[in-house]
């Protein structure tokens, strides 16, 4: 969990609610999937997000993932993607 212990406790996520989260690395490669558990009554948010073949360096890839990550926690639609 973001802000608890590993490496997700050093990223800087500005939404409400909690994010539960495994990272990965690799030369050139970062990732991280997990949900988000919004503080309102929305449902979890499933997420994976990959980027490969970097030229970044790792600390701007990690900037630009959790810059991503903050925006899909201020997603409003609690239906977004759902089957009408």
């Amino acid at each position: 969990m973001a802000g608890k212990s590993g490496t997700l406790a050093s990223r800087t996520f500005t939404i409400p609610g909690s994010i539960q989260g495994k990272t990965g690395t690799a030369t050139g490669i970062s990732s991280l999937a997990g949900f988000l558990i919004p503080a309102a009554i929305t449902p979890k948010i499933t997420f994976a997000i990959v980027i490969n073949h970097s030229s970044a360096t790792l600390t701007q890839d990690r900037e630009l993932i959790t810059t991503i990550v903050n925006q899909l926690g201020r997603l409003q639609s609690p239906r977004c993607g759902s089957p009408k």
